[in-house]
């Protein structure tokens, strides 16, 4: 297949992407900014109570009275909407259009923003059993959000965005592909790296094999005078990301599971702590 057609058939698929109004490029599957993103958060609350465990005083606030009290008061209420996203997920009419893609936004935004509150409320101390118990399970919770939030973006295009399957990825490869030479160069290295694609184990060994591939492809490049920087890059990049799809795919369905009970847990100790707080 000539570099005219291959143009061709590229045009297409870009024209069938803009139509159905989603990102349908791999380059916005597990872009590097969202484990930026991801590390910026744990940066933040750590740093945030680090800092609020040498500076905090009794002069600042209390958590019982005042400035401490609404700042728990609020963050628990940013907290109990964002479990509303919990409901969206089984309510059929509510699933359609962009509002569960807008809800998992939302979701998102009301935890970190509803644990951030409840980080300043502790006054950074455990404290009393009801309140440990609770400010542990929210710290879990919050750690379990951002590494399901960091997973979720590699396996779909974006925060509240479309999921994306291994044959729409791959199909997306053949758009790098300029020339005849070229062409099977990549048609080789790809069939050879991602023919173990369904087996997490082999993609796992695929992740710490990965730097043996690009000097390949570089090498291979080289010889045959093809040898482009830019769309090596590209390619590599996109290769990589598809070969340890199966990987973030299998580490994001353990983690659903293991973020449910969290929230029950938090949701509980939560409850109790409350209670304990205004009767006691």
């Amino acid at each position: 297949m000539g570099k005219q057609e291959w143009n061709s058939v590229s045009g297409e698929r870009q024209g069938r992407s803009i139509n159905k109004l989603k990102p349908l490029s791999i380059d916005q599957l597990a872009r590097r900014r969202e484990l930026w993103i991801s590390l910026s958060l744990i940066f933040v609350f750590a740093g945030t109570f680090i800092a609020g465990s040498l500076l905090w005083t009794k002069e600042l606030y209390t958590a019982e009275n005042g400035l401490g009290y609404y700042l728990g008061l609020s963050g628990g209420v940013f907290m109990l909407l964002a479990y509303a996203y919990a409901f969206v997920k089984y309510i059929p009419f509510l699933r359609r259009g962009g509002f569960i893609m807008s809800s998992l936004r939302t979701h998102i935004v009301l935890a970190v923003v509803g644990s951030y509150l409840v980080l300043l409320h502790s006054t950074f101390q455990i404290g009393s059993m009801n309140s440990g118990v609770a400010y542990i399970s929210m710290f879990l919770v919050f750690l379990s959000g951002v590494i399901g939030r960091y997973l979720y973006t590699r396996t779909h295009y974006g925060i509240g965005q479309s999921k994306a399957t291994l044959i729409e990825l791959e199909t997306q490869l053949e758009m790098y592909k300029g020339n005849d030479a070229l062409f099977e160069l990549m048609e080789h290295i790809q069939k050879d790296y991602l023919k173990q694609r369904y087996s997490f184990i082999a993609a796992v060994i695929g992740l710490v094999k990965f730097p043996l591939i690009r000097l390949k492809i570089k090498s291979a490049l080289r010889q045959s005078g093809l040898f482009s920087p830019l769309l090596v890059k590209t390619y590599v990049v996109n290769v990589k990301k598809i070969a340890l799809f199966s990987v973030y795919e299998r580490l994001f369905y353990a983690w659903r599971h293991a973020h449910v009970p969290l929230l029950w847990l938090l949701f509980l100790s939560g409850v109790i702590h409350v209670v304990a707080v205004h009767i006691y």
